[in-house]
């Protein structure tokens, strides 16, 4: 008979051939045996189709899900649908986590009765050397702090790495499928809502890859401006929607203008300033809209970044 995991992990798979077997090998090598690993394939079109067969033969508790590429989203909530466990976390395809990752956030959310548990993440371009604290330091933290913390980009608090999450505080929510950026920090707004006791592990459990050509580091582009404020007016209709705080949904609104603002006064790439009135030809119209329909409320920002950003809409 087949063991029943406690712990899911959803790893969102496209085109990552290079770094692919690194991560499923942390997998393999976790010191807590009960789990089962979703890999949903978005379609590759380089090896990974093939190592993933590979690991799954070599290891029943590795699915392998296809689908036609569909984007990061949409692969974590085929993942999920599947997830048989009580207990979810996910792992980027391109990442590593730590030997004893799982063990450490197991041991910690029943041992505090937390709803989400989050470990320390590592940043860089080599892999570490793990190091294990016999006892590390927690923190305990409301849920509705943390939807601060997510809105306000603080640390790891914003991203889904080296959290584990009790299945009934994600059950029902799924990752925005029309956004290309920050769809985790907005999944995570919402779970942290649901939440009553979060608790931070002072411990790094999880590696983020830091890949150039990746999206997130590929630079500022028209389409990357449209998508991060696309996601800011995302994060903007829920807390207007949801049944927050007056005192957090403010919170959301400042952090939500002055994201828009930090990112619709960026200059593009090098490759692209010779010619910086056709760039605020397109981000002025963006963020005038943005700021029609409520959800860049200027309000929030320094006095003399409101002025700024008034020079700027109202400027020929």
């Amino acid at each position: 008979m087949r063991m029943v995991p406690k712990i899911s992990i959803i790893i969102p798979v496209y085109n990552v051939e290079a770094f692919l077997p690194e991560c499923l090998d942390s997998v393999l090598a976790q010191t807590f045996i009960e789990w089962e690993a979703i890999c949903v394939d978005d379609g590759s079109t380089d090896r990974s189709r093939e190592i993933l067969s590979a690991y799954a033969i070599r290891d029943a508790r590795i699915t392998v899900i296809r689908q036609t590429n569909a984007g990061v989203s949409a692969a974590r909530n085929h993942g999920m649908k599947h997830a048989k466990a009580d207990l979810l976390c996910f792992l980027d395809s391109d990442d590593v986590i730590a030997p004893f990752c799982l063990a450490r956030l197991y041991e910690t959310l029943t041992s505090t009765s937390a709803d989400i548990v989050c470990g320390g993440v590592l940043y860089g371009e080599e892999l570490p050397a793990w190091r294990m604290v016999d006892k590390p330091d927690l923190k305990f933290f409301s849920g509705m702090h943390c939807v601060h913390k997510a809105a306000a980009f603080d640390g790891s608090y914003a991203g889904l790495w080296g959290k584990l999450f009790r299945r009934e505080i994600v059950d029902g929510l799924c990752f925005p499928e029309e956004l290309g950026t920050s769809e985790d920090r907005i999944f995570l707004c919402k779970a942290f809502f649901r939440a009553k006791r979060v608790v931070a592990v002072e411990e790094t459990v999880y590696f983020y890859r830091q890949r150039k050509g990746s999206i997130v580091h590929s630079g500022l582009s028209e389409t990357r401006i449209r998508d991060l404020c696309l996601a800011e007016e995302v994060l903007f209709n829920w807390a207007k929607g949801a049944k927050l705080p007056n005192e957090t949904r403010k919170f959301v609104n400042k952090s939500c203008a002055k994201f828009i603002f930090k990112n619709g006064f960026k200059l593009p790439r090098r490759a692209d300033r010779k010619n910086l009135s056709r760039w605020y030809s397109i981000t002025r119209p963006i963020l005038a809209e943005l700021k029609k329909r409520g959800v860049f409320q200027t309000k929030y920002l320094p006095l003399r970044s409101q002025i700024k950003a008034w020079i700027f809409l109202h400027g020929d």
